[in-house]
Order: C-alpha cells, then structure tokens, then sequence
C-alpha cells in the first residue's frame, strides 16, 4: 500500500531528493547538446521525470521547482538557439511541462486528502484494527491495537496474523479458515473469538473483516477487534440470573404465576406458573398458559383479585387479599394473594393457601374471647369479694365498743379499699402487666385524699411520677398498699389540725435500673430514738414486709419531716417492664 502510513515513503527514502537532483541535471545536460546538435524537439521530454517526482514527494516545493526548471530550460534555449521557430516551440513544450506539473499537483493534493482522512479514521476508530495482505501479513494496526493488547508496532508488523502470540494455539487454525473465508465472501460475518493480551488476560472479541483490491490480484484485509468481554459476562451473568430465578421460581411451595398485561390493563394472561400452582390448580402448564386469569377464576375471589390487579397495574402499589375460594361452587379454601408489578410491566401473583392459619385463628380468636369473658368474671368476682369483705369489717366496726377495736377495723378496710380500687384500674385497662404506675397512684391518691376529708382540708398533695413507667398486677398492688400505710400516716399525724402542710409522693426509675418510690411530709417527723424498723404499727410492719417482697430497701429521713424512700429493682428478676 502506498499510503499506509503517512510520510512512509519519505521516512523510508530520504535520497529522493538526490534522485531528483541527478535527473534534473542529466536533463539540463541532454537538452544543452541537443540544442548545439539541433535535435531539441526529442530530449525536453526528460525533465518529465524530475518534475512529476518532485511535484509527487513535494507538492508545493516541488511545483516551485517545477517552474524554475522550466524557465531554466526556457533560457538554455534563448540562448543557444534564438531562433523564432525554436522559441515558440520551446515555449509550447514549456506550457505542457508546466501544465503535466500542475496536474500531478492537483491529483497528489487529493491522494493525500484521501490517505489523511484514511489514517484519522483509522488512528481514531474505538476499536484495535489490522491490516492484512493476502499472504497473510500483518502490514499496519492502530494505536488502539497496542493499547489493548500491549503489543508494540514492531512486535506486530511483518508477522503472520493467525500465528501471532495474542492467538491461543486452539483457535489459530480457526482463525485462518474464517479470514480465508472472508477473502471469498460478499458480505463477510462477524465472529466471536478469545484472544490474549500480552500480560496473558484473556479478551472475548468480534472479529469484523473487510476486503478490498488494492492492485490486479492483491487484496487487502482489515480486521476491526471488538472487545465484547463486558457483553459476554453480562449476557452470562443474565443467564445465570434467569437460571437462579426459574430455579427459585419452580421450587417454592407457594403456589405463584407471572401474568402479562395489555397496555388497557383489561386482560392479564398467564405467562407462566410454577410447580405449585400447577399442582394445587390440578391442571397442566400448557393447558394454562397463554390464558386471561379471569378463565380460570370465576368465582368472587377470582373478581377481587382480579380488580385489584388493574388497580396495581396502574398504581404500581403493591397488595395483599385474604379471600375464598370456590372450585365451582365447592369451597376450596382461604388463600392469601400478594400482587407485585416487575418493572417490566408483568404482574406476579403469589398464592398461600392461609386455610389452616384462619382455622388456628378463629379458634385463637374464639379461645381469646372466653379468656376475656373469664378474666372479667375473675375481676368481678374479686370485686365483689372485697366489698363483701369490706361490708363484714364495717358491719363489724359499727358493733365495736372501744376505740382499739374500732380503728384497726377501719385501717383494715382502707387497706381492702385501696386494693379494690387498683383492682378497678387492673380492670378497666383489661391488662395484668404493663399498668401505668402514674394512672394508678394519682387514682388511689385521689380516694385516699377524698375519704380522709377531716385530715386533709388543708394540706395539700404533690405527685411526682415518670408516665412511662409500668408494673405487673402484683408489684402495683404491693405499691399501692405501702401508698395506702405512709400517704394515710402522713394525713393523720404530720400536722396539727387546722395546720396548712404538703405531701410529696414520688416514683422514677435511676441509673442503676431500679425503681424509687418516696413519701415525704414536711409535718412533726419520727422522733429521732425512734426506730421505725421497731416500731409496734401494724402499718409500718406491713410496708416493711412489702418491700422485703420486692426485694427491695427502705430508708427514713428525719430532716424537715418525715420521708421514706423505698427502692426495689426494676426488672424484679425478670425482663423490664416498660410501655
């Protein structure tokens, strides 16, 4: 190929310009004695030569010389033979000299035109390309070849194309069957191969050949290299997801179908249904596919799942039913249907058959409706209980003759009030763990306060509680009373009568997970050589022994008043109760 490769020629033959040189001067030579000899008309046809080589390696310096020349040859003439005859011939031959060089000129500025748009094109294409003559040889490549494969120009030139390094050995015969097959074809097809780089990574390419005739009986091959690697491995990645996703998809229990929609989304056919779903719908896969689902289901279940589709179909939300179904007019079951849109467009229906499940939980449901009718008859029995044993201790208080007899009556029945009245706040939450602490205090407080009038007209109570604090039934009842023995104490002896006093009752939760609960007055106070631990009141001993149920503590302070302080762990040994 002549233009291969730019400035080849010139690179390659740098004594152009000599040979030139020596043609012009044997023409200058020749043309001088063959005007002295008179045989001018036959020897200026030799400056062709120099003119057409210069012009062709050197466009514009050699069109230049070109015209120099000329006129040189020009002036030999003028002066060795000034006749008129000679002159205008001369000057003919002249023109046509000049005209020859002006031609080769214009077609050498268009060949180079051609071969620059050639070699940008070739230079810059994206892919590795070869050329190949038709021995075989590897007679150019582009950047883009060395690039890829790490190959450099003179590693590659000259050689063999199917015998070259970057071939595996077990593809090369291949290789030479497939070019020589594209030097006999049409329209040559690609095809696929994997060739080497030089550091040994493997590349999967399309091979893309074109052949062309640069002379009689010499053609030209170019071989366009696509690196299709990324391709194959998102093509096999895709395979392998669809392989997976076929696999998952046939061997799950649920019963699941893919359904396509038309663009109305008023006709959903069945695209495909997995093992399940043939099973549990006892029909064959082929005799199903293809089908609108409305075919198969045609009972109102089959009508609910069916508008909830077209509601998905234009929402893209995503829905669950419960529903029932009928084979024919035989109930078959509950099943629970989950509706998804694939962003394809497709609709995946996955059916669970819930029958089971809703027999376990009706049965749940009716087991939890006789617990709750039990519970409230539990609650209203203990209920009663307590206001019979209230009204037997006031009956029998009424009857008291002394003082002593009477007031530890009535102690006894603030203490059943107190625990009636939590039992009251149990009830009406309808729970037996988890209860308010702050509902229940501020509740019990509230009677406590009512029912001693006398001893609370003038004093006042402040609550302090966390509102997310909860106990289980038994800890509160155990609160409850030891609120019910200080808060009653604190109203009957921290203040003189008509004497203006507060009451804090508190109960938080620490940093070290345990609940603290205190009474404070600020009233007469425990005279210092008293130890409550000792002290002869029932009452006392009873919030004394109630915290030693909690697994709990008890402290007094004696500073402006009175205030006990009882902490007791949070969790109680089991996990911690918390909203």
């Amino acid at each position: 190929m002549l233009f291969k490769h730019n400035g080849i020629l010139k690179d390659n033959y740098d004594h152009w310009p000599a040979i030139i040189a020596i043609l012009t001067v044997v023409a200058i030579i020749v043309c001088i004695l063959g005007t002295i000899w008179g045989v001018n008309s036959v020897f200026p046809q030799l400056f062709y030569f120099p003119i057409i080589l210069s012009v062709f390696f050197y466009p514009k310096k050699g069109f230049l010389f070109s015209i120099v020349l000329v006129l040189s040859y020009l002036g030999i003439v003028i002066l060795l033979n000034p006749g008129f005859q000679e002159i205008l011939a001369t000057g003919v031959r002249a023109i046509t000299l000049i005209g020859v060089a002006l031609t080769v000129s214009i077609l050498n500025t268009a060949f180079f035109r051609v071969k620059n748009r050639y070699q940008t094109l070739f230079e810059t294409v994206p892919a590795p390309v070869v050329v190949i003559d038709n021995s075989g040889r590897i007679t150019d490549i582009n950047r883009n070849f060395t690039k890829q494969f790490g190959y450099t120009r003179d590693e590659i030139l000259g050689n063999i194309f199917y015998e070259m390094p970057f071939i595996p050995d077990d593809k090369r015969e291949l290789l030479k069957k497939k070019w020589k097959k594209s030097l006999i074809s049409e329209i040559p097809e690609p095809y696929d191969i994997e060739l080497n780089t030089k550091s040994g990574t493997p590349v999967v390419c399309r091979i893309y050949s074109s052949v062309f005739l640069e002379a009689d009986d010499i053609f030209i091959s170019e071989i366009i290299i696509t690196d299709i690697s990324r391709t194959v491995r998102s093509k096999q990645k895709i395979k392998e997801n669809k392989k997976r996703f076929n696999s998952f998809f046939n061997n799950i229990n649920n019963s699941s179908a893919i359904l396509e929609v038309n663009k109305d989304c008023n006709a959903f056919i069945i695209k495909d249904i997995n093992n399940a779903c043939e099973i549990s719908m006892k029909k064959n896969k082929a005799d199903i596919l293809g089908r609108d689902i409305r075919e198969l289901y045609t009972c109102d279940a089959g009508a609910r799942v069916y508008n909830a589709m077209v509601d998905i179909c234009k929402t893209g939300i995503s829905k669950k039913l419960e529903t029932m179904f009928f084979d024919s007019t035989e109930f078959s079951g509950w099943k629970e249907t989950y509706l998804y849109k694939l962003p394809s467009g497709e609709i995946v229906v996955i059916f669970d058959d819930i029958s089971e499940y809703i027999q376990v939980r009706d049965e749940l449901r009716d087991s939890l409706s006789e617990k709750d009718i039990l519970l409230h008859e539990i609650h209203h029995r203990v209920k009663n209980n307590l206001q019979i044993i209230s009204g037997i201790l006031q009956l029998q208080k009424f009857r008291a003759n002394t003082k002593e007899v009477s007031e530890p009556l009535y102690e006894c029945i603030t203490r059943i009030h107190a625990m009636a009245r939590v039992q009251e706040n149990i009830y009406r939450t309808g729970k037996i763990s988890n209860i308010n602490i702050a509902e229940c205090l501020a509740d019990l407080c509230e009677y406590l306060i009512y029912s001693s009038c006398s001893e609370s007209e003038n004093i006042s109570l402040v609550l302090d509680c966390d509102q997310e604090l909860t106990l289980d039934a038994d800890r509160i009842i155990c609160c409850a009373l030891i609120t019910n023995e200080l808060l009653t104490n604190s109203l009957k002896h921290a203040y003189k009568p008509d004497e203006t006093g507060k009451i804090e009752i508190s109960f938080i939760k620490d940093d070290e997970n345990n609940y603290v609960f205190s009474v404070k007055d600020y009233g007469v106070g425990i005279p210092d050589n008293i130890d409550f631990h000792r002290m002869d009141s029932l009452g006392m001993q009873l919030v004394i022994n109630i915290t030693t149920q909690l697994h709990g503590t008890i402290k007094h302070y004696n500073d402006q008043g009175t205030e006990f302080v009882i902490s007791f762990p949070a969790d109680n040994g089991k996990e911690e109760n918390h909203k």
